[in-house]
């Protein structure tokens, strides 16, 4: 028996307290787990305070590297995030998607997202998805306006809000954006929201002008024929538009303005003559007010 272990018996007199002795409590996370725990907590840290990451002259090039290397190595480089910090920290170090589907991200985790949409870091992103979250107009709010920045997320090309309990003054803030000359954003799923008329005529007005967009999912999203009507419109107004698809099911069109909408999809509207546009236009309409 060692020194220490007969130290232990002459001054706890049975074998039962050295069991009590030498009891080692196991950490929470393994040492990879405190690493990315760490380095995810300093850049957040680091951006809250509107600071850069630190620099070689500081970490050196090897740390320096060690901070910006993805936390989860993925071919696609898709990373998944469980809170707005990990969103956050992800950005930063430069992923191209990140995906945070039902992780409770509401107003005011958005404003903390919105930290890193503002600076350089969000240069890379390319893919933001939040669905099944619980942003509402206040958390669409605070990310749209950063977008509406130019430099902001300059290469974000799809932006999903899928299921985000979105109201009509959300649709207003995304109306705003497409309307930005600097919007970075072609595909846009706003799938499962309750936009409603207000919302959808905000949204369909702006695609008037929008040079963006390439594919818009505007499914479920409780809008009446006069959205309709208008999406249709203005797809043969804007004649530098990009959209080659929008998917407006599940809203309760009728046929006729499903087959308007569609038809859109085929037509370069900078061919058409002004005589021609219009009586596309009074025949849209016509066909709404039958249906209605």
């Amino acid at each position: 028996m060692t020194t220490t272990m007969q130290q232990v018996l002459n001054k706890s007199g049975s074998l039962g307290s050295i069991e009590k002795t030498f009891s080692v409590t196991q950490p929470p996370h393994t040492p990879s787990q405190l690493r990315r725990q760490s380095s995810t907590e300093g850049i957040v840290r680091i951006i809250n305070r509107g600071g850069r990451l630190p620099s070689k002259s500081k970490l050196g090039v090897e740390r320096k590297h060690s901070l910006l290397k993805p936390l989860i190595h993925d071919p696609a480089d898709i990373t998944y995030a469980r809170t707005p910090e990990e969103v956050v920290s992800h950005i930063a170090q430069g992923h191209q998607v990140v995906k945070c589907p039902r992780a409770h991200i509401g107003p005011l985790e958005a404003t903390v997202i919105a930290k890193v949409l503002r600076r350089e870091y969000s240069s890379a992103l390319h893919h933001l998805d939040f669905t099944g979250n619980v942003l509402g107009a206040s958390g669409v709010r605070s990310l749209i306006e950063p977008l509406m920045v130019p430099g902001s997320a300059p290469k974000l090309a799809k932006l999903t809000l899928d299921n985000n309990k979105l109201s009509p003054e959300a649709g207003q803030w995304i109306a705003s954006l497409l309307q930005a000359e600097c919007c970075p954003v072609q595909n846009l799923i706003l799938s499962r929201n309750q936009l409603g008329r207000a919302g959808g005529l905000a949204i369909a007005e702006a695609l008037s002008v929008n040079k963006s967009i390439r594919e818009l999912d505007l499914r479920d999203n409780c809008f009446d024929n006069h959205v309709g009507l208008k999406i249709t419109s203005s797809m043969l107004i804007n004649t530098e538009r990009r959209i080659r698809k929008i998917d407006v099911s599940e809203n309760d069109f009728p046929s006729d303005i499903v087959s308007g909408i569609e038809a859109t999809m085929s037509f370069s509207p900078s061919v058409w003559c002004e005589q021609n546009l219009q009586e596309a236009l009074l025949e849209a309409s016509h066909c709404a007010l039958v249906s209605m």
